[in-house]
């Protein structure tokens, strides 16, 4: 857990995954020792289109990076509507599903029309 602390920017999430730990322990751990001042907040990570703020961790007596400030609701609701409007006008499975040219079938459909 040190180790990972030592190197930087390592959330709780990540040293419980990593050290095979549970969260509520490594917060536990993470808590007591910013309180003895061996760990500071070294940044912050955006998860969830930057609505969950997550500390990350270095090992050294530093000073805390203050956490970012929520977007207003004008930028945030701007951005969504951006996403929703890509993603109505992109469609994943037509470059896979999209129709196919069968050779002769364009022919005979408009034959059969003529007669």
């Amino acid at each position: 857990m040190l180790k990972h602390l030592l190197e930087g920017g390592v959330t709780a999430q990540e040293i419980a995954h990593l050290s095979n730990s549970t969260p509520q322990s490594v917060q536990k751990f993470l808590k007591e020792l910013k309180r003895q001042k061996l760990i500071y907040i070294s940044g912050w990570q955006m998860k969830n289109n930057n609505r969950i703020r997550l500390p990350q961790y270095k090992l050294g007596d530093g000073v805390d990076k203050p956490k970012p400030k929520r977007l207003p609701a004008s930028v945030a609701s701007k951005r969504w509507r951006d996403r929703q409007k890509v993603k109505k006008h992109f469609d994943p499975f037509f470059a896979i599903c999209r129709p196919m040219a069968v050779p002769g079938a364009a022919d005979s459909t408009k034959r059969a029309r003529a007669a």
